[in-house]
């Protein structure tokens, strides 16, 4: 009968704030902030593998690669970029 009206959820922008706090749990060895940084990074990070014209069986792979790179180089990340950029 009546249509279904989809509505978006709406997406809380991410502060940089709210990046420094989670880099500095991330640095701490907090794993659940990692989780956080992944989750909110992930989708980033594929659409740029996709973008660079990495074939689709090989993206995940691509992704995991990036992650464990800005997992070993967090320490080194000062805040003078937005960390998306960084990433």
């Amino acid at each position: 009968m009546g249509q279904k009206q989809h509505t978006k959820t709406p997406v809380p922008t991410q502060s940089p704030f709210a990046d420094a706090e989670l880099v500095r749990a991330c640095r701490s060895g907090d794993v659940d902030a990692w989780r956080s940084l992944y989750d909110r990074y992930a989708p980033l990070v594929h659409r740029f593998t996709s973008a660079l014209g990495v074939p689709v069986d090989e993206r995940e792979d691509a992704a995991q690669d990036i992650f464990i790179a800005v997992y070993r180089s967090l320490r080194h990340f000062r805040g003078e970029a937005q960390l998306s950029t960084w990433i």
